[in-house]
């Protein structure tokens, strides 16, 4: 692997006129009640401040973001070969700045060939320690725009990654009947006869307020269900590294990186949890009091919904949702009659997928009509 340290790179965030400034943006700007332009509007900022009102005090420390992700440098028609770039991103710039490319630190990176999988924590030792140090010591920083020196400390805030990825920084399998890291082992996930996957339909109306009227509906979500049920309870930092203890999972970087297998699960995996190990990131003193540890970006999750439903409404065959399976699995879950398959084995033509006509029109209209930026090609 290679690592690049990211104290220097924060120290000359300081030392240019550029951003020196800039860099105090996220504490001295004015909020609008109710809108949200910077994470320091929304309430995990808000609750680390109050938590740790003694970092806080000095706008100039530094809020930090890690995210990461794997790809084939090859492309998908070249050798097996996964890269894992480990992205840090100071958060104190203003909106237009926080995501431009050269205040994307890349810190860490994962050559492969081989997908790090559960073993991540292990490449990301050096980035933790020089965290750990940026928290408790800080370092001596010089600020050009107000010709002074200081101890500049940095917290992370949280990660950022897709779905299988949430499971590799997190320690929560993301796979499974108990995939959810929200409802964990309260999920109201079921296994489909026909379809053999598991499903969630039906288990968001709990999340209502408790005399909405979609909980009585009989007819709309699962059918003849009423929703009693309360939300999952939240649990805080100190209650989940609780129950990963309880649970003995163990830390990666103690047992070995290939230490994950299923023999080595801790007791109850797959019944009772999903706590395949004990995240690295525990390690940080700060990491109990988020209210906010791990997000899921939004790019993955937007494409996957557009792709889904798009393959339906096509009736892409092998991608569509709508499959024999599924209308075999409709009748005893939903009061959907007009999509059942018949009596004589017709599977009925439902109202949302295109016919050929509509499909040209659609299809001619993103070739003639449809502007796409430069360089993009389809």
């Amino acid at each position: 692997m290679w690592y690049l340290p990211i104290t220097e790179k924060l120290k000359r965030l300081y030392q240019s006129e550029r951003t020196a400034a800039a860099m105090r943006w996220h504490g001295e700007h004015l909020q609008t009640d109710g809108e949200i332009c910077h994470p320091s509007d929304a309430k995990a900022w808000k609750h680390f401040k109050t938590v740790h009102s003694a970092f806080a005090r000095n706008i100039r420390n530094v809020y930090l973001g890690l995210c990461t992700d794997g790809f084939s440098p090859f492309g998908i028609s070249g050798r097996q070969y996964s890269l894992w770039p480990v992205i840090v991103t100071p958060y104190n710039l203003p909106p237009g700045m926080c995501m431009e490319k050269e205040f994307l630190f890349l810190s860490i990176l994962v050559p492969g060939p081989k997908h790090p999988k559960k073993s991540l924590d292990v490449f990301l030792q050096p980035l933790i320690h020089e965290l750990k140090e940026l928290w408790y010591t800080g370092v001596r920083t010089y600020d050009c725009s107000v010709k002074r020196n200081f101890t500049m400390k940095a917290v992370l805030m949280w990660t950022i990654s897709d779905f299988p990825a949430y499971g590799m920084l997190s320690g929560w399998t993301t796979h499974g009947r108990l995939c959810c890291p929200y409802c964990l082992a309260r999920t109201d996930a079921f296994q489909l006869k026909y379809g053999r996957k598991t499903s969630w339909f039906d288990c968001h109306r709990r999340f209502l307020p408790i005399r909405d009227a979609y909980r009585r509906n009989k007819t709309l979500f699962r059918r003849n269900t009423i929703v009693r049920a309360l939300p999952p309870v939240y649990l805080t930092g100190e209650q989940l590294e609780a129950q990963i203890d309880h649970y003995g999972a163990h830390e990666t970087v103690k047992r070995g990186g290939n230490w994950h297998s299923p023999r080595n699960m801790p007791d109850g995996y797959g019944e009772h949890h999903n706590w395949h190990k004990k995240s690295i990131f525990w390690e940080l003193p700060y990491w109990k009091d988020h209210l906010l540890r791990h997000n899921l970006d939004v790019m993955h999750i937007e494409k996957n919904f557009f792709d889904n439903i798009m393959h339906t409404i096509l009736n892409v065959l092998g991608k569509t949702k709508d499959s024999k399976n599924s209308r075999l699995d409709l009748p005893a879950i939903c009061k959907r009659s007009e999509l059942h398959i018949t009596d004589d084995g017709e599977i009925p033509f439902p109202i949302f997928r295109m016919e050929s006509n509509a499909k040209a029109a659609l299809f001619s209209w993103v070739k003639e009509d449809v502007k796409f930026p430069d360089g993009y090609f389809f």
